[in-house]
């Protein structure tokens, strides 16, 4: 008993037409992201109306050429072929696959128009098909970076297996039996073989498809899921993090938000992040980090806020637009935060400790030298005069002795805020060193003004000082002084100058002051 090839063709055409009506109804459901699921529907489509032809074929021999079937199940392998290249994801470009299908139907065409043999038509059909089934099976089964899933080795080996058996028909059609007139329908155990083994398998393979595309469907949900759950994990991290829509209004806060700022959720919700603004920052500031963000999506800087209470800290903000969409649109935009309070904080001590005095506050020598290397830069250009002032302290020692370090300690203490409190904003104080100060006069307009300035501090200086209940010292003080540029044009040289003044005033009688004279 064989089985007969129209009842056959009948059956499978309708396969193939429920199964493609199935695939493209489940495209629109859940499975409708999956790639290359409408394409495998429309190979059964055209599957489907090869069938006919064949069908119509065998009805009608005389209307029909049975060639017009073989070219559109070649072109539906082709489709398979396409579909699984888009579903794996391979950089395979369209063109090329499009370039194959009018390849295949040029060769068909010519074949069939050349050829009077029906063998032959059988044997380049068959070889074809063969061909993009050994396509299909080898982008399953291989290339694969990590284990290959089960529906892709069931689907894979179906193909090659069909591949096998039309490597079987070739060899019968194009070897063993070539009778020109051959009967393509007369039932024989190759043609029963043949016909259950590939009508069968497009029902088997796109069965597996079906199950690839569900296994990756649930594999890529489960690893949002992963992703979700470690987006989640991130955004409840120690960083301060909030949410906008493209309104930039606050959609979304975590727990560290709340602990940084003070506002909760409720507070902040619906509003925008202006409600943290401190004051510190003009419109130009704004207006530069909107420009970055329009420009490169994202910004990072330190920016300046106001906690709930009212206090202001600085912190360290990144802002990120978020785009979604086929057009690519900004949707939201996502700031991140950490206070940075402390580390200004250190910031800060390690700059006082770099460029200050630890006991008095004052600048220290370093930071004298960078403002006199200014000042000479500055003052070249203006063509100005400025003043460098060398003071010893007169009975210092004295006091140390008696009293002690602590209250020499804080008899520096309040010289160095006397001092400051007989200079102008423009001047500088600095200390080197034990009772060592060196005072820096800018922008002299008078000869006179460094004698008036020099009188003041050291009348101010002679006047006692409370150091505690039982304490009260009385001491002095003496300056040399040079000027810009008259006495010197680098820091070094006026320093020195002033320092050879000192002596001079000293041997004078202290407390006195004394310019620098080079004999």
């Amino acid at each position: 008993m064989h089985i007969d090839p129209f009842t056959a063709l009948i059956f499978n055409t309708v396969a193939a037409f429920l199964m493609s009506a199935g695939l493209f109804s489940v495209s629109r459901g859940y499975l409708g992201e999956v790639k290359g699921l409408c394409r495998w529907a429309m190979a059964l489509l055209l599957l489907g109306i090869g069938c006919i032809f064949a069908a119509l074929t065998h009805a009608f021999p005389i209307l029909f050429e049975f060639g017009v079937g073989f070219t559109l199940n070649l072109l539906a392998l082709a489709f398979f072929f396409h579909a699984l290249v888009e579903f794996k994801g391979i950089n395979t470009s369209v063109r090329w696959v499009s370039w194959f299908v009018v390849v295949v139907v040029v060769i068909h065409a010519a074949v069939f128009q050349i050829t009077h043999s029906l063998a032959a038509k059988v044997v380049i059909a068959a070889s074809s098909n063969m061909a993009l089934m050994l396509a299909n099976g080898f982008v399953l089964l291989v290339g694969e970076q990590k284990k290959i899933p089960i529906s892709h080795k069931f689907t894979g080996y179906i193909f090659v297996c069909c591949a096998c058996v039309l490597a079987g028909r070739v060899f019968y059609y194009g070897v063993w039996n070539t009778q020109p007139l051959l009967d393509l329908f007369k039932p024989t155990i190759i043609q029963d073989i043949s016909t259950l083994s590939i009508y069968i398998s497009e029902i088997i393979t796109s069965f597996g498809f079906l199950l690839m595309c569900n296994d990756k469907y649930f594999s890529e949900r489960k690893q949002a899921e992963i992703e979700l759950s470690i987006a989640a994990t991130v955004f409840e991290s120690q960083e301060g993090m909030f949410i906008t829509n493209i309104n930039w209004e606050i959609i979304k806060v975590n727990h560290a938000f709340t602990a940084i700022t003070g506002y909760s959720a409720a507070d902040v919700i619906g509003q925008t992040p202006r409600l943290l603004n401190s004051g510190r920052h003009d419109k130009a500031f704004y207006l530069q980090i909107w420009q970055t963000i329009n420009e490169t999506d994202v910004w990072r800087g330190e920016i300046w806020n106001r906690r709930k209470n009212g206090e202001i800290y600085p912190e360290q903000k990144s802002i990120t637009a978020v785009r979604a969409g086929k057009d690519n649109l900004i949707t939201h935009y996502v700031a991140t935060f950490t206070d940075i309070t402390e580390r200004k904080a250190a910031e800060e001590e390690i700059r006082q400790l770099a460029f200050f005095d630890p006991l008095t506050g004052l600048p220290n020598r370093r930071k004298l030298l960078d403002r006199l290397e200014y000042a000479v830069a500055l003052n070249y250009r203006a063509k100005r005069r400025f003043a460098v002032f060398m003071m010893d302290l007169d009975k210092f020692k004295a006091v140390n002795d008696k009293l002690g370090h602590a209250a020499g300690d804080e008899l520096l203490k309040q010289v160095g805020a006397r001092i400051i409190a007989c200079l102008r904003n423009s001047d500088m104080v600095a200390r080197l060193g034990g009772d060592e100060f060196v005072l820096v006069l800018e922008n002299l307009k008078i000869p006179e003004a460094a004698d008036i300035i020099a009188s003041k501090v050291i009348a101010e200086l002679t006047k006692p000082f409370q150091l505690s209940e039982n304490n009260t010292v009385q001491i002095g003080a003496s300056i040399g002084i040079s000027i810009y540029p008259q006495h010197g044009n680098t820091p070094e040289m006026l320093m020195d100058h002033a320092d050879t003044a000192l002596y001079q005033a000293k041997a004078n009688g202290r407390g006195c002051f004394a310019y620098y004279r080079s004999n």
